[in-house]
């Protein structure tokens, strides 16, 4: 199996990244305890992702691609940290 499908992975990371990012950051600025708020835009970002996929295998021709869950989840976690390593700044 590849890990890779183009552009569409890249899309799949960025879209998963921003959305981490910007749940992690908004949760950051109240007084949740700090995993939690890094925790969250990970479960934000996958439930997306997870939706988006869901949708997909719903098409006709288009099947469920694990490919893209692993892209979605690369891209919330890369994106969790990212809002951390700014918090700590």
């Amino acid at each position: 199996m590849k890990l890779y499908n183009g552009s569409e992975s890249i899309l799949h990371c960025f879209i998963c990244f921003i959305i981490a990012t910007i749940v992690s950051a908004l949760y950051a600025h109240t007084p949740t305890p700090v995993a939690v708020c890094y925790v969250s835009g990970v479960i934000v970002a996958m439930a997306a992702g997870l939706g988006k996929e869901y949708g997909d295998s719903l098409d006709e021709g288009n099947s469920w691609s694990w490919v893209d869950i692993f892209w979605d989840m690369v891209g919330a976690l890369l994106g969790a940290c990212f809002a951390f390593v700014k918090y700590l700044l």
